[in-house]
């Protein structure tokens, strides 16, 4: 049995590639020459375009060259690429996409998903053939396959879309690419407060976002940490003021350490955790701040 994996980020490979544990062969197909390359050995075959770019007549082109009816099972991560690329695939296929999943057990034909934006589950039996896009963790394997990864380089021509190309002015860190990523919660009572966060962050040379509701519902920031948002994988990520809601720390599962500060002993962060402080964030973060220069001086 072949599966089929899209990724946008090599750092979810892992998090894809425990299907083989299912009896599946996985493939890969990216629109990233470099992905596919430096992937090729944990995968059977590999599909790439001859023309990087994530435009949708070319990826369109990418996913008609390949036999889609050979998979049973075709994965993508729970991140903005992968949820369009989900919707192009059951659109050329009629498969049916099944979003945002955290649990699945291929054997029973069960899965567990997000629903109402993360803030409750839905138990599912599926039937094949079927689209996934999955969150962090969730056919995550430490060691996986190697294969001889046949390449194949798709000829997709040149973009009819495309008229214009320009790279946006990056503002600050990207949080996905970050080693120390600083969090901030509704326990933050204004914009301004948020420069605290990003003081913290400049001086561990890290980046810093938000939760949902501080970005989508307050407009403080451009983008947030979630589900629906950015998908970070920092060494450490620290959080102040946040409950630990799933559509949040889904999105920070990948992180390898996550330190929350919460004044509520019972927030659900704390369980989601790996060192909590039950305290005032207006207390701590300017006495880490603090702390923090008067180190680097010595």
């Amino acid at each position: 049995m072949n599966a089929l994996i899209y990724l946008d980020d090599s750092n979810w490979a892992n998090d894809a590639l425990g299907i083989v544990e299912y009896g599946y062969t996985p493939d890969l197909v990216t629109h990233d020459v470099r992905i596919g390359e430096s992937l090729k050995s944990y995968f059977h075959k590999v599909y790439y375009p001859s023309k990087d770019g994530f435009h949708t007549d070319l990826i369109i082109k990418l996913f008609k060259s390949i036999d889609l009816n050979e998979y049973k099972v075709i994965i993508t991560p729970s991140t903005q690429k992968g949820r369009i690329i989900a919707g192009i695939v059951s659109g050329l296929t009629g498969y049916t996409v099944y979003s945002d999943v955290v649990s699945i057990d291929f054997n029973g034909n069960t899965l567990e998903r997000l629903v109402y934006g993360g803030l409750g589950k839905a138990q599912i039996k599926f039937e094949y053939p079927v689209i996934i896009t999955i969150t962090k963790g969730v056919l995550k394997i430490d060691s996986p396959k190697t294969y001889e990864g046949h390449v194949e380089v798709v000829d997709v021509g040149e973009s009819v879309m495309e008229v214009e190309y320009s790279v946006r002015e990056a503002v600050g860190v990207d949080p996905t690419k970050a080693d120390v990523v600083v969090g901030a919660g509704r326990g933050f009572k204004s914009r301004e407060d948020l420069n605290m966060v990003e003081e913290l962050s400049n001086e561990l040379n890290g980046a810093w976002s938000v939760t949902r509701p501080l970005s989508a519902d307050y407009g403080w920031c451009s983008h947030w940490i979630g589900i629906s948002g950015l998908i970070i994988n920092p060494k450490v990520y620290i959080v102040f003021g946040s409950s630990g809601q799933p559509h949040h720390m889904l999105g920070a599962r990948g992180s390898k350490v996550i330190i929350a500060v919460n004044k509520d002993e019972s927030a659900p962060i704390f369980q989601e955790c790996d060192y909590g402080v039950v305290g005032d964030l207006y207390t701590i973060l300017p006495k880490l701040i603090e702390k923090i220069r008067e180190l680097k001086k010595l």
